[in-house]
């Protein structure tokens, strides 16, 4: 079990190096233990909620995709399972848990560039397996499910579907506009996909763009795009419990952080501006807790201020529920079993240097901060999915060196 520990004794928590430029854009996705370099060994305790409100109790699953492995994977002792590494070193990659259970990483930054490169990790065996490359290659992009068994890459190359029967990708129809690296994609309650913002051009530093793209994956075809009020790339988009897609924050127009936030109405026709921030926010992690609230965590602020505070949007209000110092960009983050979630890694300072192997999760019935043990190498810019088991699948992102890492580990809760 994880040991509880009162927020205002916990140390910072880093979060991921969103920091990169090429290919791609993201669909994808704490206050820590008092040292980064010592795992965890506190026995556990009673939790000790932080001075802020309690959060109101869960009353509802949290949304996930519904997957089940073919075979229970054996049972773990808590902690972390170091797993065999990937073939590929990468950073800044997509992973999709497909609708048997395995999961799919896809593209990210290799030592030599961009990637197309793809393999499955299989739950029961806890094995890797070779997929078939896309044609092109992709970084910062966005990788979504289907109900179908398979999976779509968003990106600079417009899209490409995956086919796990076959082993085979194949292009989908053309977006009405480019997709570049840094949007942000969901899967809306009628199974549409929502493509939102990323950069205009083929790399980071190119201008936000507006684009709000509709793709109908049993018709492979666009609807007419929307247009944000505001450009942004680097922001998150998030399903809320109603239907209606919320974007938050991410850079804008000026290349600044964005308090600003946007709601997409259920029926994917109209928009509009929802609550703002507290503070500008943007390569920021989005989490949606079991009874609805909405926890923002890490990301980078005003003049590359690493942002600690977590937020929670709860009706129409955002409320500061925890302080993480110093605060990170980009982190580990995935639900866990009894509503928890996690949020591991990353890194910290105004160039995205430093990564941290520091784990914790927060538990929003109690509003309690719980260490947990530390990741078993110090990483950020990778990928955390959660699987069926109520485990956690952490693979890739980038060392203390700023090189890919292979590296590929279990979280058992």
């Amino acid at each position: 079990m994880p040991s509880p520990r009162n927020l205002p004794l916990l140390a910072s928590l880093a979060a991921l190096v969103a920091a990169a430029s090429l290919l791609g854009c993201d669909a994808s996705q704490k206050p820590a233990p008092p040292t980064a370099d010592q795992p965890s060994t506190s026995a556990a305790a009673t939790p000790t909620p932080p001075p802020t409100a309690a959060a109101p109790p869960a009353t509802a699953a949290a949304a996930a995709p519904a997957t089940a492995a073919a075979t229970p994977p054996p049972q773990a002792a808590p902690g972390w399972e170091t797993l065999a590494p990937l073939a590929t070193p990468r950073a800044h990659h997509a992973a999709a848990r497909l609708q048997d259970g395995r999961v799919l990483i896809h593209g990210g930054l290799t030592s030599s560039g961009p990637t197309g490169d793809a393999a499955l990790f299989d739950p029961a065996t806890r094995r890797w397996t070779e997929a078939a490359p896309s044609p092109a290659p992709y970084a910062h992009h966005a990788l979504l499910p289907l109900p179908d068994g398979g999976a779509v890459a968003f990106g600079p190359a417009g899209g490409h579907r995956y086919d796990p029967k076959r082993d085979a990708w194949q292009p989908i129809a053309a977006p009405p506009q480019r997709i570049g690296p840094g949007c942000a994609a969901e899967i809306a309650a009628d199974g549409r996909l929502v493509v939102t913002g990323g950069a205009s051009g083929a790399d980071l530093k190119s201008a936000p763009s507006r684009a709000v793209q509709i793709y109908d994956p049993r018709a492979d075809a666009w609807e007419k795009p929307l247009a944000l009020q505001r450009p942004r790339r680097g922001h998150t988009l998030t399903r809320l419990p109603d239907g209606a897609l919320l974007i938050v924050g991410g850079f804008g127009a000026n290349g600044e952080p964005e308090r600003s936030t946007e709601r997409l109405a259920p029926d994917l026709r109209t928009l509009q501006a929802a609550p703002r921030l507290p503070r500008p926010r943007a390569d920021h992690s989005a989490l949606l807790a079991p009874g609805g609230d909405l926890i923002l965590l890490g990301g980078e602020g005003l003049h590359r201020y690493m942002v600690g505070e977590v937020e929670a949007l709860r009706g129409d209000a955002w409320v500061e529920i925890g302080l993480l110092q110093p605060g990170s960009v980009g982190a580990f983050a995935a639900p866990l079993p009894q509503g928890r979630l996690l949020f591991a890694g990353g890194a910290r300072g105004r160039l995205r240097r430093d990564p941290t192997n520091i784990a914790v999760a927060y538990d929003p019935a109690q509003n309690t901060w719980f260490d947990l043990p530390n990741m078993p190498e110090r990483l950020s810019a990778g990928t955390a999915t959660p699987l069926s088991s109520g485990q956690v699948l952490v693979v890739g992102g980038l060392r203390e060196d700023g090189a890919p890492s292979p590296a590929a580990a279990l979280l058992n809760p």
